[in-house]
């Protein structure tokens, strides 16, 4: 069964602009035009439920208050299928609503105050769809008429959210910077103060516990800042990349106490890093001769620098690497577990 995605087919990505394609050769699938809702900006895809969410920006009208703040298209894949579009209204959710996504069954609602709010997506598509619509049906609804996914029509707004939904669960979090994972499930903040910047707290979903030794701070001084994120392959690991260190935690049951977690080291990889020593001399207007010896890093900010990007898919890792004259450089690794013992 071939798979999907959304690419853009114009500058504008907006609702004549956008086009669903097969994976093997790329060719577009009939049926795929969104709404007249606003220009789309981001898909999100979940590997999981095999969903798809293009996402819009409501389009402000002069002299007509907006209180729809984005608009959400959510397909199924594998085949494509059109589940609903639903409305983010200010007066459902607030006005200070900065992003929303819907990943894994979950609407995710993003503030500017940093606080990020969970709903059951599955409770409000039972509670507040209108009617349900397949891709390429013929239509005649709230005084529309069309075909499902057809331009101009695009697809209609079938859930309407009239009430507040369930509150799963709520965070506040520096830069909206929130993620779940693991096994029993956990999530991962910043405490929303900038002076955490770099630290992370990793808790229990279920009570908000702090995992045992769940506070990670490399404490690196460095242009770029160290991130953090549970492994895409569901394993239940934590990958912690800074500048010269990789940190691969997992969580596991505090000895002789099974109810609680800990986070331990799984395993790290280090980067070394040349040392450069300079050695400078300098001639003081009295004919003194002064030497200075002193080391670069590869990150000194005195430096001209280039990216550095690293994947992890399973058990490869993908660098790749900018070098000087706009060139760059991939390296794969494959990670091996080694179970024989030392020599």
């Amino acid at each position: 069964m071939p798979g999907m995605l959304v690419s853009p087919t114009g500058k504008t990505w907006d609702s004549s602009g956008r086009s669903c394609a097969r994976l093997e050769g790329g060719k577009a699938f009939p049926g795929s035009s969104l709404a007249k809702t606003g220009h789309y900006f981001a898909d999100q895809f979940s590997d999981l439920t095999y969903s798809l969410t293009p996402s819009s920006v409501a389009e402000a009208q002069a002299g007509i208050q907006q209180s729809v703040l984005f608009y959400l298209a959510v397909f199924q894949v594998l085949p494509l299928s059109f589940i609903g579009m639903l409305e983010i209204n200010k007066k459902i959710f607030g006005n200070s609503v900065t992003d929303v996504a819907v990943s894994n069954g979950i609407l995710i609602v993003m503030y500017s105050m940093g606080l990020v709010r969970l709903y059951n997506f599955k409770a409000i598509l039972e509670q507040f769809m209108e009617q349900p619509f397949d891709l390429g049906q013929e239509f005649n609804w709230n005084g529309q008429v069309g075909v499902v996914g057809k331009y101009p029509f695009g697809l209609p707004c079938n859930i309407k959210i009239t009430d507040t939904p369930p509150l799963l669960f709520e965070a506040s979090s520096l830069e909206n910077a929130f993620q779940i994972g693991g096994y029993p499930w956990h999530y991962i903040i910043t405490p929303n103060k900038k002076k955490h910047k770099g630290v992370f707290h990793i808790c229990s979903l279920k009570d908000n516990a702090l995992a045992k030794n769940g506070i990670q701070d490399m404490k690196c001084c460095s242009l770029e800042p160290d991130w953090i994120y549970f492994h895409p392959d569901m394993s239940g690991r934590i990958i912690h990349v800074g500048p010269n260190l990789i940190k691969v935690l997992k969580l596991k049951e505090v000895k002789n106490h099974p109810d609680q977690m800990e986070i331990a080291e799984d395993f790290t990889i280090v980067a070394n890093r040349e040392n450069c020593v300079n050695n400078t001399v300098t001639v003081t207007a009295s004919g003194r001769v002064v030497k200075k010896r002193f080391n670069l890093l590869d990150d000194d900010p005195e430096q001209e620098t280039y990216s550095h990007e690293v994947y992890f898919d399973k058990d490869l890792v993908l660098h790749i690497e900018q070098k000087p004259n706009r060139r760059f450089s991939c390296y794969v690794y494959q990670m091996v577990c080694d179970t024989a013992k030392d020599d």
